[in-house]
């Protein structure tokens, strides 16, 4: 069998109208981006106009709609922004890509809260309100509707509960009488729980960490919060966990962050949250550690933040300083120094930036009609505050 093959290239002193990629039809283009490895797939968006339009048509939605969904990466993206300017590390490749900020976001000045399924949760810091959208297809936007007397919030998660039509979940939590009917609407929080933004998805349940020594669980069918009360390591009697991320893997949950005593950086450790289904007792117990050398590079002066973000069997970890960026694989127990993003990177330098991570899919659509909205909060009775826990982590 021979195989003819033959190389479209652009020639400046070609007119555009007689280019032979303009004699192409639109389906057919939209077809062969549609399999551009992630990456390739945004570079492809700069070379024109017409190219950088196409993702954003119904043609383009049906093609990727209609075959296997999208999943030609092996690892999760994590993305770093600051108010106006955004880079993503993609790990597999092991290289920093710019990231367009969405026109929405820049205005607005929202920032990415929680992610899943491809899909990112912005909140919108100057008018109080939340949005959903796909950080590789800038113009995959949508606002969602004003919350009721919603003045501030405490944490939010999302949860993709169909990946092939995107449907997703949202859950807000905010503070007292400020979210009266969306928690009529999904239940109370229970008392003295105060959960944090670091959250993770695990068999259906989000949990949130709450400090000093508890997990906040929501299960999305029963719309009910539990309380989570795990036992810490006795490392920790002493030393407090600052900067700590939650991540899931392989139907367990782990935590990684950083320890403090006296305001002095101790290291940096890994977690796995160990159930006892006998007891019916949780309980973190060490995993892993940065190596200590490494440590010492990666800390610096010992007064910088620590940013900490994770994604599956993969974590990011910097700091305010930027002195080095590293990742770390929980099924393989390895460190890895990461580039530097900043020799070609808008971010500022030595100020403080956030980050998350996501798995990159160009299928991943936010908008309203894939969204699974919560009824009026009048039309629900009043939740009764959870039972104790009883919540199984099936085991590796």
């Amino acid at each position: 069998m021979t195989i003819i093959s033959k190389t479209l290239t652009f020639d400046p002193e070609t007119p555009p109208s007689s280019s032979p990629w303009n004699k192409l039809p639109d389906p057919l283009i939209g077809m062969i981006l549609s399999w551009l490895p992630t990456a390739e797939f945004i570079r492809s968006r700069t070379v024109c106009r017409r190219w950088n339009s196409l993702p954003e048509t119904v043609d383009f939605r049906k093609i990727i709609t209609s075959r296997t969904p999208w999943d030609n990466n092996s690892s999760p993206w994590f993305m770093l922004f600051s108010k106006t300017n955004a880079v993503v590390y993609n790990a597999y490749l092991n290289k920093w890509i710019n990231l367009p900020v969405p026109v929405a976001a820049h205005k607005t000045l929202c920032w990415p809260v929680a992610s899943d399924g491809g899909l990112v949760l912005y909140y919108n810091s100057k008018q109080k309100g939340f949005a959903v959208g796909n950080p590789i297809l800038p113009r995959a936007w949508y606002e969602l509707p004003p919350l009721w007397n919603v003045k501030c919030f405490e944490a939010a998660g999302l949860l993709v509960t169909n990946r092939d039509t995107c449907a997703y979940k949202i859950v807000i939590m905010g503070k007292n009488k400020a979210l009266k009917d969306i928690t009529e609407s999904c239940g109370l929080v229970p008392p003295g729980c105060h959960p944090s933004n670091s959250n993770v998805v695990c068999c259906g349940t989000l949990y949130f960490w709450c400090d000093p020594d508890a997990l906040v669980s929501f299960n999305m069918e029963s719309r009910k919060w539990e309380r989570v009360t795990t036992i810490m390591p006795d490392e920790l009697e002493k030393q407090t966990l600052i900067s700590q991320a939650l991540i899931q893997c392989e139907r367990r949950i782990f935590m990684i962050g950083a320890c403090e005593e006296y305001s002095h950086r101790e290291g940096v450790r890994v977690w796995i949250l160990d159930v006892d289904n006998l007891s019916r007792t949780m309980q973190w117990v060490r995993y892993d550690e940065m190596p200590r050398e490494l440590f010492k590079k990666f800390i610096g002066d010992g007064l910088s933040e620590i940013l900490c973000v994770g994604c599956d069997d993969m974590c990011l970890l910097t700091t305010q300083a930027g002195t080095m960026i590293l990742t770390y694989g929980i099924q393989d127990r390895k460190w890895d120094s990461v580039p530097d993003y900043r020799t070609f990177s808008r971010l500022p330098v030595n100020s403080f930036i956030d980050g998350i991570a996501f798995w990159p899919r160009i299928d991943a659509s936010p908008h309203s009609q894939h969204t699974d909205s919560i009824p009026d909060a009048e039309n629900i009775p009043h939740l009764a505050p959870p039972k104790p826990y009883h919540h199984e982590i099936s085991r590796m």
